[in-house]
């Protein structure tokens, strides 16, 4: 039998491949932790407009009514932390301690 392994000349090895790979993560991730130092040390505006893109349009924001995947993200965002959802979706309260809905169904009132 003849040893394949001795035959090659690879001039790299599998141990020095390996060495050599891991201290490139290491760098890499090294200088992307530098950058995060500058990001957190900046001046954070508040306010913006937030969109969401969804496959059909939305009929509305009434969080009762809207239950399908399609809008829970953008209700998940304007009503999480304010009010939360028991098992049988009804509403309780989280951060808002009172709420009233409109009668015409368009606006909730916190």
């Amino acid at each position: 039998m003849r040893n394949v392994a001795a035959e090659r000349d690879d001039p790299l090895s599998r141990r020095a491949f390996l060495s050599a790979t891991s201290g490139a993560l290491v760098g890499a991730a090294a200088l992307g932790l530098t950058e995060l130092g500058e990001t957190t040390q900046r001046h954070l505006q508040r306010g913006g407009t937030l969109r969401f893109a969804t496959r059909s349009d939305v009929s509305g924001l009434d969080f009762r009514r809207n239950t399908i995947y399609l809008v829970s993200m953008p209700l998940a965002a304007i009503s999480q932390g304010l009010l939360d959802l028991k098992e049988r979706s009804e509403p309780v309260p989280g951060v808002a301690t009172a709420w009233d809905v409109t009668p015409d169904l368009q606006s909730i009132v916190w």
